[in-house]
């Protein structure tokens, strides 16, 4: 499982920071550094580009450094933590070697009881249990916006903000052409997207979670799908503790108490 919490503002995009974090795709915000959370025990840890002792190691951080924990992992691998970087980038370290400075949510067993694929359900506490679909390496949720046009995003923890493609702008009315631009960086290079508000968006859809208000960015990513309609970023999940069971492919939302925006 996952579990994801925290603001983040609009920083710039450079590869992908999917829940499952298994294989960099097109793009991601990288992430600033928020308040520290946790605690690297003595005598220091290996910070991994992945969650898995076989991916490259980044650096090593000291025993006794105070790091932002962005979401946990659980899972046949073993525990992993992705955290922020004094670079601004992300990084993944054993669970175990960090002392948490809060305790972070604790999350009752949603059982094993199926849902139809496109339908949430409550699981208690007003934790609102959400399907997601594996697609090669990334999660997939439904999702609808602005009360009028259902698509597909991709879970990206490590994105600041909500991406939506130029096509499912243009089928949402937006007007972006003259709005106020956002610098991204890709594989591809340097894009400037414009950045727009929506007015709500749900997953997977009304009988959900939804935000009011979200900031987006419009970009089309690079090779990906006409299913996908962009990634659901900080912008959204920032308004919940989130967790993610991988194997089960669903994610748990519960509300994080952030002052108005968000409702169910």
């Amino acid at each position: 499982m996952l579990h994801r919490r925290r603001d983040k503002p609009f920083l710039r995009m450079g590869r992908i920071g999917l829940v499952v974090a298994l294989v960099p795709l097109v793009a991601v915000v990288q992430a600033s550094g928020g308040a520290p959370d946790a605690e690297v025990l003595p005598p220091g840890v290996a910070v991994r580009q992945g969650p898995a002792s076989t991916t490259p190691i980044m650096g090593e951080l000291r025993g006794g450094a105070h790091v932002e924990v962005l979401f946990t992992q659980h899972g046949p691998g073993g525990n992993w933590a992705q955290i922020t970087l004094p670079s601004g980038g992300v990084g993944f370290v054993p669970d175990t070697s960090l002392r948490r400075l809060a305790a972070p949510p604790q999350w009752r067993s949603a059982g094993t009881t199926s849902s139809p694929p496109s339908m949430a359900r409550r699981a208690g506490d007003s934790i609102i249990e959400v399907p997601l679909r594996r697609v090669g390496g990334v999660l997939l949720v439904a999702s609808r916006i602005n009360s009028q046009v259902s698509t597909n995003f991709i879970v990206d923890t490590g994105a600041s903000v909500v991406t939506i493609s130029h096509a499912l702008a243009d089928r949402l009315g937006l007007e972006y052409s003259n709005k106020p631009t956002q610098r991204l960086f890709t594989p591809s290079g340097i894009m400037h997207s414009p950045r727009v508000v929506l007015d709500v968006v749900h997953v997977p859809d009304e009988t959900g979670a939804g935000v009011v208000s979200v900031d987006a960015v419009v970009a089309t990513l690079p090779g990906s799908s006409p299913e996908i309609g962009g990634l659901l970023g900080q912008s959204f999940l920032r308004h919940f503790h989130v967790t993610i069971d991988a194997e089960r492919a669903v994610m748990n939302l519960q509300p994080a108490g952030a002052a108005g925006g968000t409702y169910r």
